[in-house]
């Protein structure tokens, strides 16, 4: 069974088609049922995906589907509706869509598996009668010959590389624009610009012929037209083809929906859009009675071509209106800025440029050229712009034009020129910070890194590195620390030197644990041995030559000395070193462990003296930020060679009387510590940074204008990458995954901690009631009570050490252990890091669970009492936000796997150490990919000092048991001391 597509003529709406099903029988096809519904077609067993759409089509081309579009009377017979409302108008809407349709079934069905015929109400038909669909279009070939009668025409078909007429054949017209014709069996289709009523005279006539006195007028309209439009033949007259070039025209106008470049070619001078259907240019030439036609053909190819060249190149074309607009933006800028960027290319293509616009912009070269000099303590940075004729303008006249983002400086000549946007981002952070002059700017030093990027050029700016100098990176750590560094904190030490050697100041915010104190000692060392290296030089320099008279000798010793004292004020080497109060033993024993040979002072505390020529003795003063507020006039002029902010994050609020009494005072060098540096904004970087480096950001309503609010409101990312580039050299940030080969499995530090002023006012007065018990319990000997006073006694001194809300509930100070964890707790959670938090007290963890929630951090908490022990524990792992988990000694005893955790407290000692051990190895155990640090925390002066103490000489204890590789070493014999006499 197959399918056949049958022309059929309709008496009122001419020629149509139809679907069949057939079926084929001896060489003829036999007709089955005419298709009304699609389901009917799928009985063809050659029903392909071509046919079944113009089977669709068909469907849509029936006597009611045309009637339904176009019988605006709904509910009238077909029969009458032909007879009284069928006219001219509605015949030519329903030819409309019947033609259309007809030549997409053809078009899409033509080539098979179904056939084409016509249909006579016949049930039968020979293979032979099957309508033949020619592949490509037809063409009509216009024959025109002049003689002395005047001139003749015939008109014949071009198709499948041959030529025939249409005289003396079976034709029929199926449609007529675009023509479908039916000659001997075969269907020819033609371009739309070919009507069938221009076939049909030479279907009985075999030439028209023209006489002369018709014949001026018929070579002006007809075979002009004829020749522009079809292939044509002649006789008598010539036809001269000339040979020209496209001229590619460009014109930047005003469109409908804004500016375009339109795009024209000129052939000669005939002009013609791209887009545009003529194919020919034909000129008629008329010399008495000779006629002669001269044509040029368009090539087409070439300005395909030319148009390829252009949207490559950033534009894209429009048939529809026949223009270009720029990828990146259709308006006037965005036009110039790209003829502006391919001059070349135009000049290249020959393709001409002319502007149709209100105003005038400059198109030509421009050149930004820069000089750069190096003063003491800025550079002086001069640019100007030098235009195709030689014309100049300094850039301080463009300041304000790329600072606010306008890019259209009117020249003197009226023209406007467009300032590339490439400038405007290659400039911009010159202009921002530097002091506009006369003709120049000028850069304060330490923005250098705005002026390597100049130097570098637009391809380098978001992407230049801190790279100190080559003698810089060979510097090796100072010889009297006691310890060796590893490779990133080697590499700390050497920025810091190469900032100190620029007098530049620096964060070094490497995430907890990293050794930050570690690198800070190392400079402080470096800047003690430089210091005692000039002492050696001046001792020798000044050192009098040999001389043989005593008296001379000495009179030499004493001038020298004299000079020495008048001329040589011997500078301070005194560094300063503030950190929270918290911290203060920490710094003490880091310097005691790692720089034993710098002196300290202790600059707290009531009984400090408050003497600035008393600091003088010292290589480092340690102090609190709240003891600096308050002894600032003591220490203002005091000239400190170093200036060591701790937890810099301090002096985040510069309207705080903490900054305002850091920035007072004065000293050489600076350097700040955090692992935070942006704990809630960037605009806690401005703060630290004008520490370090006064003006770096400018003032602070300049930051958070042209900073802050771009970036964190409107999030500009161009411009915090500036930012990043700009304070680049200034910051080391070193994270924990970073360093992580360098660094051991597990660290460990105790962590001392001083009891608030309250809260050791509290613990001094338990103490001494349970001391006060215990001896009267000794004199009663009543032993058994003697122990349950001690256990409780030393119960309770070990809570207050924790916090005396433990055993007060009224208690209304803080506590110094709980303060210093809190803040570390902080710093790790910013970092991103999850952290255990052991104790023996519930009680206790939950002050912490209480401080956490005030400051919105969230947490997981597991004790004895918890129920839904493995939720608990699967919140705290998976769970992103959920960077802390409370655990009390009797719940992480056993059953626990935390390696999601990296760091881990220990708020208070326990009594046994290998307990210790065991809440380490829950998150230090095999499996674990990350490095972890464990910190325990003890209140200094208290008894957990003591327990401590009793940890190590269990631990000591323990060791005494040796681990062995097997029985077999038990039985080996004993090797001879070599020493035994």
């Amino acid at each position: 069974m197959g399918i056949v597509f049958a022309f059929t003529e309709h008496p009122f709406l001419g020629w149509m088609i139809a679907p069949y099903l057939f079926r084929l029988e001896n060489n003829f096809i036999k007709l089955e049922q005419r298709i009304h519904k699609l389901e009917e077609a799928k009985q063809s067993s050659l029903l392909s995906d071509d046919v079944r759409q113009a089977v669709e089509i068909c469907l849509e081309t029936t006597e009611q589907a045309i009637l339904e579009r176009i019988n605006l009377k709904k509910g009238i017979p077909s029969k009458t509706y032909f007879e009284k409302h069928f006219n001219d108008a509605a015949y030519k809407r329903a030819r409309q869509i019947i033609e259309n349709n007809m030549l997409r079934v053809v078009e899409i069905a033509g080539q098979g598996p179904a056939f084409f015929l016509f249909y006579d109400r016949a049930k039968s038909f020979l293979i032979d009668q099957v309508i033949k669909i020619m592949p490509e279009e037809a063409e009509t070939v216009y024959n025109f010959e002049k003689n002395e009668e005047g001139t003749r025409y015939h008109l014949s078909i071009a198709s499948d590389g041959a030529e025939l007429t249409l005289l003396d054949k079976a034709n029929t017209i199926l449609a007529e624009s675009p023509c479908l014709l039916i000659s001997d069996n075969k269907l020819y289709r033609f371009s739309e610009d070919v009507n069938g009523k221009n076939l049909r005279p030479f279907f009985d006539k075999e030439f028209i012929q023209v006489p002369l006195r018709s014949e001026k007028m018929y070579f002006k309209k007809f075979i002009l037209k004829s020749i522009k439009e079809h292939p044509v033949r002649i006789k008598g007259f010539e036809v001269h083809d000339k040979k020209t070039a496209p001229q590619p025209h460009l014109r930047l106008q005003n469109g409908f929906n804004g500016p375009i470049l339109s795009l024209e070619f000129s052939y000669g001078k005939h002009k013609i859009l791209h887009t545009s259907p003529q194919k020919e240019f034909v000129r008629l030439h008329i010399d008495d009675e000779h006629y002669s036609f001269s044509r040029i053909s368009r090539k087409k190819e070439t300005e395909e071509k030319l148009i390829q060249i252009l949207t490559k190149h950033g534009l894209r074309f429009s048939k529809h209106s026949n223009s270009f607009e720029a990828i990146h933006g259709n308006s006037e800028v965005a036009l110039i800025q790209w003829v502006n960027q391919n001059r070349t290319l135009l000049e290249k293509h020959k393709i001409l440029f002319t502007q149709e616009l209100n105003k005038k912009y400059y198109i030509g070269e421009a050149k930004a050229e820069q000089r750069i000099n190096k003063k003491n303590d800025w550079f002086d940075v001069y640019i100007q712009i030098v235009l195709q004729d030689g014309t100049t303008i300094n850039f301080t006249s463009l300041r304000n034009y790329i600072l606010e983002g306008r890019r259209e400086y009117k020249l003197k000549d009226g023209s406007i020129f467009l300032i590339p946007q490439e400038w405007m981002e290659r400039f911009h952070e010159v202009l921002l910070h530097g002091k506009l002059k006369k003709d120049h700017f000028e850069m304060p030093l330490q923005l250098f890194s705005i002026i390597d990027a100049l130097e570098q050029g637009p391809q380098e700016i978001k992407s230049t590195a801190f790279a100190p100098p080559e003698e810089f990176l060979k510097l090796e750590a100072p010889a009297q620390l006691k310890a060796k560094l590893r490779s990133y904190q080697l590499d700390g030490f050497r920025w810091m030197e190469w900032l100190r050697s620029r007098h530049f100041g620096g964060i070094l915010a490497d995430d907890m644990g990293l050794g930050k104190t570690i690198q800070a000692l190392s400079s402080l060392l470096k800047i003690k041995e430089e210091a005692d290296q000039n002492q050696v030089h001046k001792i020798h320099a000044s050192s009098p030559k040999p001389s043989n008279s005593p008296q001379l000798e000495l009179f030499a010793t004493a001038e020298t000395t004299e000079n020495t004292t008048e001329n040589e004020e011997p500078s301070c080497h005194t560094s300063l070193i503030i950190a929270p109060a918290s911290l203060m033993h920490n710094w003490k024993n880091e310097i005691r462990r790692f720089a034993p040979t710098l002196s300290y002072y202790i600059y707290t505390g009531s009984a400090r003296v408050r003497e600035a020529d008393f600091l003088k003795e010292f290589d480092i003063v340690l102090s609190t930020y709240g003891t600096i507020r308050n002894d600032m006039e003591i220490l203002e002029n005091f000239p400190f060679q170093y200036l060591i902010l701790d937890e810099s994050q301090n002096i985040k609020n510069p309207s705080s009387k903490t900054y305002k009494s850091i920035m007072r005072l004065t000293a050489n060098y600076r350097l700040t510590l955090t692992g935070t540096p942006i704990e809630n904004s960037i605009s806690d970087l401005w703060a630290q940074l004008n520490f370090l480096n006064p003006g770096i950001l400018g003032n602070q309503a300049f930051f958070r204008e042209q900073y802050i609010i771009p970036i964190e409101k409107h999030g500009d990312e161009a411009l915090e990458e500036n930012l990043q580039s700009l304070i680049r050299p200034f910051v080391l940030r070193r994270t924990k995954q970073q360093a992580a080969p360098e660094l051991p499995p597990l660290t460990e530090e105790t962590i001392m901690c001083e009891m608030s002023s309250e809260q050791k006012k509290m613990y001094e007065r338990e103490k001494s009631r349970v001391r006060n018990l215990l001896l009267e319990d000794m004199d009663q000997k009543t032993s058994n009570q003697n122990n349950i006073n001690v256990l409780q006694g030393i119960s309770l001194l070990r809570q207050i050490s924790n916090h005396p809300l433990m055993v007060d509930d009224d208690f209304e100070h803080g506590s110094g252990k709980m303060k210093i964890a809190l803040s570390m707790l902080e710093n790790i959670i910013n970092e991103g890091h999850k952290v255990l938090v052991f104790s023996s007290y519930v009680k206790h963890l939950e002050l912490y669970a209480r401080e956490l929630k005030k400051r919105g951090k969230d947490y997981a908490m597991l004790t004895g009492a918890s129920r839904q022990r493995e939720k608990i524990i699967q919140r705290f792992q998976n769970e992103q936000n959920c960077s802390v988990f409370l655990i009390s000694l009797k719940a992480g005893g056993v059953g626990l796997n935390l390696q999601q955790a990296d760091y881990v407290f220990i708020l208070d000692p326990w009594w046994n150490p290998a307990s210790e051990e065991q809440a380490l190895s829950r998150t230090y155990r095999m499996g674990q990919q990350r490095n972890v640090f464990v910190y325990r925390f003890l209140t200094r002066g208290s008894i957990e000092e003591k327990i401590a103490r009793l940890q190590e000489r269990k631990i000591k204890f323990a060791s005494l048991i040796k681990t062995r590789e097997g029985i077999q070493e038990l039985l080996a014999e004993p090797v001879a001391d070599t020493n035994d006499g």
